[in-house]
């Protein structure tokens, strides 16, 4: 076997590269050659290129952070308001102000910082990161950057500066001003234009001599064409807006401003788009112009939402008032575009062979905010037509209200269904908007039922005493019918009423434990108040037990085997069970150590009204269980817990009572017939658990 003769490791004789050295085995290496090779330039800039690339970045938002400040020295220094003073002969001094003048000041617009501070710097990063990707120059890189900042610079100088050319929306002066103090902005955008394009020009140049694939025109071209997006949209819709809804008339130059301002913006919008599309198109990639479409007729639509949620209400809640339908002109101004849009969105994506149509994304969402707003209005409306505020009639307009937002959205939701089976494996989205209804009308109306009731039951508001079934009724029918179409089978879901039987159950306790303590703690106790606990609690128990029986036959038909009774029934007993250790606990407590000598065993009463039932609740639930082939008791884990929290109260109330009798001037042993009931009282669920547990 040969060895290598550089490190002597074995090696097979037609071996060319050694495994161990990596150099020839048959070839001696000089002690130069073995010299590990320098890290050459290109190496080193590869590992300093992330951190000058950074740099750049931080010096670009330092230079666009400072133009802010540049703009307030600049612009901030016009005259100030000012007057003279005018001797009357006969009379006091008037006060004559000069000829107002207008002012191009930046800063009198918030919306300037805003945009250059968080907008301007997005779309620096933005394209930061773009060009740091492709650009591995950091000549070319700083130039580029560079470029980007100087075309932030005049792109919101022009924007603002047009906008005040329209509108003299900015500061007005009695002092004539400069040229440069009234139209100086043109100057400002035509030099950072200036220098923003030939700054990129150059980077251009050397990006090409250094191997850059893409043009960098674009990269600042597209976000710049989004931000124009959205400033046509702001100036569109707030014109359109202020327009219809103005009272002077004749002050054309606010008026019309907006559309001379959106036919600006709009096509350098489009101009930027088309430009950029087509140097993308010839380095062989394709511009999406679908996203600048989808993000224009979204805005559109929230628009248009707003304005038709708004005005139907304000035109529709209350018929007394005068109708005011001009908001119809405004939805149609927002919605006409909107629908344009959007059809356009689609049949360029047909054209790209995209056959997934995207109304259904558009139609659920929309369908999303009327549905909740047409069931509050719902709820609201029927509410106050039966129980009127003071000073106020009932008032039935709302649902003319609830028939302008419910009919767009019930139509919306039909519509995506049938292009969604279409399109897809036929699933319908019907019951994943028609459920949350039906479940938000069940609550309702148990809380209605709730509060009904116990009005009734304990106040005396005379003839609207039971108006509250009215209301009970015409909440629970439309959760009714949204749950029957919201299956197929067009059936009541078992889950539905295991619902509404457990807020039911909540409710009983919530009225049985409370009222049994308040009317036992009572030292006058009223019979009558104890009945009427007693009928409310039944009145809410019936129909729970009611709607676990129906839920459980129709599971059983179904096919299920299990009965869903004990997991109602078991939790009900632990909380029935937990208010019995609350009054059996305190009300011992509260008899012993009594100072004034009253003795009230009212508590035990108490204690066996929570117990019996919960030991019966328990009782029945482990029938079940065990009918059904269940190993093991329900009584286990509850009669351990009552066995230990009658220990901890034995261990608490032996150690407070000892400290209280060596150290107190009383020398009282009530602390320890206290402690040894408790002590009984723990050992006997205890020892129950046990034996329960050996039995299996």
């Amino acid at each position: 076997m040969p060895f290598c003769v550089n490190c002597g490791a074995e090696i097979h004789r037609k071996c060319k590269k050694c495994p161990r050295c990596g150099n020839d085995p048959w070839k001696l290496v000089s002690p130069e050659e073995e010299k590990p090779p320098r890290l050459d330039s290109k190496s080193e800039k590869l590992y300093l290129a992330p951190i000058l690339s950074v740099l750049v970045l931080l010096g670009a938002i330092f230079l666009l952070f400072s133009f802010s400040i540049w703009q307030l020295g600049v612009f901030g220094g016009a005259p100030s308001r000012g007057y003279y003073e005018k001797d009357v002969v006969g009379g006091p001094r008037e006060i004559v102000l000069g000829m107002p003048y207008h002012v191009y000041r930046a800063f009198d617009f918030g919306e300037f910082a805003i945009f250059i501070n968080i907008i301007g710097l997005s779309m620096l990063v933005w394209s930061w990161h773009k060009l740091q990707k492709e650009v591995k120059s950091i000549r070319t890189l700083t130039l580029a950057v560079s470029g980007i900042v100087f075309i932030i610079f005049a792109f919101f100088v022009f924007i603002f500066g047009f906008n005040d050319l329209l509108t003299f929306t900015g500061g007005n002066v009695y002092y004539k001003p400069t040229f440069t103090q009234q139209y100086g902005w043109i100057i400002e955008s035509v030099i950072f234009g200036f220098l923003g394009y030939f700054l990129l020009y150059l980077a251009e140049r050397f990006g090409k001599r250094e191997g850059v694939k893409i043009s960098l025109y674009p990269v600042i071209m597209i976000p710049v064409a989004y931000v124009l997006i959205l400033v046509v949209l702001l100036v569109y819709i707030f014109g359109l807006h202020n327009f219809l809804h103005i009272r002077d008339h004749t002050n054309y130059r606010t008026n019309l401003s907006w559309i001379v301002e959106t036919f600006v913006f709009g096509l350098s919008c489009l101009l930027l788009f088309i430009r950029a599309e087509k140097i993308r198109r010839t380095e062989g990639v394709k511009l999406d112009l679908t996203k600048p479409l989808m993000l224009t007729s979204s805005i559109l639509l929230i628009a248009t939402l707003v304005v038709y949620l708004f005005g139907a209400h304000s035109s529709f809640w209350d018929l007394r008032d005068k109708i005011d339908l001009i908001w119809m002109v405004e939805l149609l101004g927002f919605g006409i575009p909107c629908v344009v849009f959007f059809m356009k969105t689609e049949g360029i994506r047909r054209k790209e062979g995209k056959m997934r149509s995207i109304y259904p994304s558009i139609l659920i969402p929309t369908s999303a905010i009327l549905l909740p707003i047409t069931v509050f209005v719902y709820i609201a409306g029927v509410h106050f037509s039966l129980y009127p505020p003071p000073y106020s009639d009932a008032n039935f307009s709302w649902i003319i209200e609830v028939i302008l937002f419910g009919t767009p959205s019930i139509t919306f939701l039909i519509v995506s269904d049938n292009i969604r089976k279409k399109e897809l494996d036929g699933r319908s989205i019907l019951p994943f908007a028609l459920l949350p209804i039906s479940y938000l009308f069940l609550f309702i109306s148990l809380l209605v039922f709730f509060f009904g009731v116990h009005s009734a039951l304990w106040d005396d508001y005379g003839n609207d005493n039971f108006k509250w079934i009215v209301e009970v009724i015409v909440f629970l029918a439309p959760s009714l019918i949204c749950l029957i179409y919201s299956n197929e089978e067009r059936k009541i879901q078992p889950a539905f009423m295991i619902s509404a039987s457990t807020t039911l159950l909540i409710l009983a306790l919530f009225v049985y434990i409370p009222g049994i303590h308040w009317t036992l703690s009572d030292y006058k106790f009223n019979s009558d108040n104890f009945i009427t606990i007693l009928i409310e609690a039944l009145i809410f128990i019936a129909p729970a037990i009611v709607f676990l029986i129906l839920a459980d036959r129709m599971r059983k038909k179904a096919g299920e085997v299990r009965s869903i009774l004990p997991y109602l029934l078991v939790p009900v007993s632990y909380i029935l069970l937990l208010a019995f250790l609350f009054a059996y606990i305190l009300g011992i407590h509260g008899t012993l150590s009594d100072k004034y000598g009253k003795t009230d065993f009212m508590w035990s009463i108490e204690a066996l009204l929570f117990l019996t039932p919960g030991i019966y609740l328990l009782w029945r639930s482990d029938r079940i269980r065990k009918a059904e082939g269940v190993l093991g008791s329900v009584f286990i884990y509850p009669l351990y817990g009552l066995g230990g929290v009658l220990i901890a109260a034995t261990i608490l109330e032996f150690i407070l009572g000892l400290n209280n009798f060596l150290y107190s001037t009383e020398q009282n042993l009530n602390w320890l017939i206290e402690t040894s009931i408790y002590l009984i009282s723990a050992v006997i669920p205890l020892y129950l658990s046990e034996k329960i547990s050996s039995r299996g």
